[in-house]
């Protein structure tokens, strides 16, 4: 082997192992910041959401109890989608009965949201509650996208062997 392949090789390696730990980012300021925005502390929701979107991209397990106590507290819809979409990242089945009980109370927008991250969770849970909006929701759009997420929660459910 050459030195100068050696050296190329070890070049190469630096960069790579550099650039990895120069983009790696701690999960811990993200956690603070939804529990800083929670307690009323942190007003940046530019912040919050980027702080939202870390989380559930690297899909921080840790982040589900702050993420559900933020969706129960919000009333703010696009913090809400947010939200939704990061538990749906996540992919906990845990999360379900929160995401539900806050799409219960909210025009059909975030119901779509709610649907949507309810597909990412495939649970019986999910399944019976895609199956009372695809055929008792006032919402044309609702319907029709319940109807799609509840055949994809299905076929993920019986290919599980879980229904």
């Amino acid at each position: 082997m050459s030195n100068k392949f050696v050296v190329s090789i070890s070049a190469f390696l630096f960069l790579v192992i550099f650039s990895c730990h120069k983009n790696h980012k701690s999960y811990e300021p993200h956690l603070k910041m939804l529990e800083q925005y929670i307690s009323g502390d942190l007003l940046d929701g530019i912040a919050l959401m980027d702080s939202i979107e870390f989380l559930g991209k690297n899909k921080k397990k840790i982040s589900l109890g702050p993420m559900m106590r933020l969706l129960a507290l919000t009333n703010n819809p696009t913090i809400a989608q947010a939200l939704l979409n990061a538990l749906g990242d996540i992919g906990e089945k845990e999360t379900v009965p929160a995401i539900i009980e806050y799409a219960e109370r909210k025009p059909p927008l975030i119901r779509l949201q709610a649907i949507d991250a309810a597909r990412r969770l495939p649970s019986k849970l999910s399944a019976e509650w895609l199956l009372v909006l695809a055929y008792g929701h006032d919402d044309e759009m609702v319907q029709i996208e319940a109807k799609r997420a509840l055949e994809d929660v299905e076929s993920f459910l019986k290919a599980n062997n879980e229904l």
